[in-house]
């Protein structure tokens, strides 16, 4: 009589269990469709909050990233995936969890984070789910430069998908003549000669004007010295001297820094525009 009492109490516990689940699943459900969109994200809070089944929970971040997402709040929306524990079932849920993070990082420029996730992805579900997340591995190694491995994704795209309007060749034709800048380089050469690390950076005529200025400036520093006025040679020309001396060393560094991302977008953009456009026939075909 005990035994079955016992277990007639763990079935109840069981299913009224389930059924407070589902109930706040239906709750924050509607919130979210009525457009209740912070009070919806508390509900999913407190359901992650609440439980310990880890399928449960990875269900409620999940809800709650796309809403961050839905709002264009990418970088909020990588942080709560990321709270999930994706060592339990590799299933659908899972990936779709992965895919998210990876897209969301992406979109938010946490490059690291969007690689180490694409990384597990494809050793999980590299005969599923994994091709359709091909796209945007190699999008995320040319973001970080890494253009070797980015061309061998590349090639492994179009192995799978059929040709982008790209080939390998064409799209990484620059990987052996890249012109990034050394920013510390630039940096060096201004504080050797005010200017170079300007020219170096790959502006001439920012350089030059650099030069001019504080070679003009030196010269009527020492002009006034040797003329007596060393309260105004002192202040006004080694003085103003020296701030754009310091000034230009961390402009040159900047430069470098900007023309870097200037190459990097002459150089990755016609990639991301194929492949996207290549992603966008894809969905149009499965239509």
């Amino acid at each position: 009589m005990t035994q079955l009492i016992t277990k007639y109490w763990l079935i109840c516990i069981f299913l009224f269990a389930a059924y407070s689940t589902n109930a706040q699943f239906e709750k924050a459900d509607s919130l979210r469709d009525a457009g209740e969109l912070a009070l919806a994200k508390l509900e999913y809070e407190r359901i992650i909050f609440q439980n310990t089944d880890p399928e449960i929970a990875n269900k409620a971040i999940f809800k709650k990233a796309l809403i961050q997402k839905s709002v264009g709040d990418y970088e909020s929306a990588s942080q709560t995936l990321l709270r999930s524990n994706l060592f339990v079932n590799q299933n659908e849920l899972n990936f779709s969890i992965r895919r998210e993070t990876i897209l969301t990082s992406y979109l938010s420029g946490d490059y690291n984070t969007a690689l180490a996730q694409l990384k597990q992805a494809e050793y999980f579900f590299k005969d599923t789910g994994y091709k359709e997340l091909l796209y945007l591995h190699v999008l995320t190694l040319n973001e970080m430069r890494q253009w070797g491995e980015a061309k061998i994704k590349y090639e492994e795209y179009i192995s799978m998908n059929g040709n982008t309007g790209l080939t390998a060749e064409e799209a990484y034709y620059f990987i052996d003549k890249t012109r990034l800048k050394d920013p510390k380089k630039a940096e060096t050469l201004s504080y050797l000669l005010p200017g170079v690390g300007q020219m170096y950076a790959g502006y001439f005529g920012k350089g030059l004007l650099s030069s001019a200025i504080q070679g003009s400036l030196m010269a009527f520093g020492a002009y006034s010295l040797y003329e007596g006025y060393f309260f105004t040679g002192a202040l006004t020309g080694i003085g103003l001297f020296y701030s754009f001396y310091s000034g230009g060393v961390r402009h040159s560094r900047y430069l470098a820094l900007k023309k870097n991302e200037e190459l990097t977008r002459k150089y990755n953009d016609p990639i991301k525009d194929a492949l996207i456009e290549a992603e966008l026939n894809k969905e149009k075909a499965s239509d």
